[in-house]
């Protein structure tokens, strides 16, 4: 006697297939966020870091403010801009703040955990640890004065991209560097600070 297939059988089955495409297609975007994005972005990175090179002995405009040294081994390309687009696979520099080695705040944010993540290890910093900015003028050396891990602030709080940060419409007298990434792995409102003064 032959046993049939009921729709209840078969709609059960095609749950679980449906399912089973769902947990598979996640699983690809998490690997591509993590991994895929992360090795793009180090390929961009490198030409973006070797066009920079290139650019400055030649006196040519590049889109490469700058090289961010954290001491790690690694110099990601500082961008203008820190939209989507321009953090993909650089550091960005927040439009309105200073530039490099000028008085004021030189304020850079970058990804934690994907594209490349340029600002990985940021948590790791401590006070006294050197950050280097390399320009096509300058290598600019800044001390951490505030560690990233003892600094959490809301993503709205705009007062750490102040000339002075928490002082809004206070005179700059020396150069500073605040470093802003996510806390979290995962998308959150909080954000990690780091501030560093210019020592050379």
């Amino acid at each position: 006697m032959s046993r049939t297939t009921g729709p209840r059988t078969r709609g059960l089955r095609t749950a679980w297939i449906i399912l089973g495409v769902i947990v598979l297609t996640l699983a690809c975007w998490v690997a591509w966020l993590y991994v895929g994005t992360t090795r793009v972005a180090e390929r961009e990175a490198a030409r973006m870091r070797d066009d920079f090179r290139n650019s400055c002995p030649a006196g040519e405009q590049s889109s490469v403010v700058g090289l961010l040294d954290l001491g790690q081994g690694t110099q990601w390309p500082i961008v203008a801009g820190v939209g989507d687009d321009d953090i993909t696979h650089a550091v960005g520099w927040y439009p309105g703040t200073a530039a490099p080695g000028k008085p004021g705040n030189t304020a850079l944010t970058a990804h934690l955990a994907t594209h490349g993540a340029p600002f990985a290890h940021l948590t790791d910093l401590n006070v006294g640890n050197k950050v280097t900015i390399i320009t096509c003028n300058a290598e600019l050396t800044y001390e951490i004065v505030v560690a990233p891990r003892d600094l959490t602030v809301a993503e709205t709080d705009d007062w750490v991209l102040d000339a002075v940060p928490g002082s809004p419409g206070e005179m700059p007298t020396a150069s500073m560097l605040t470093l802003i990434t996510s806390q979290d792995l995962v998308p959150s409102a909080d954000r990690s600070v780091g501030f560093a003064k210019l020592l050379s």
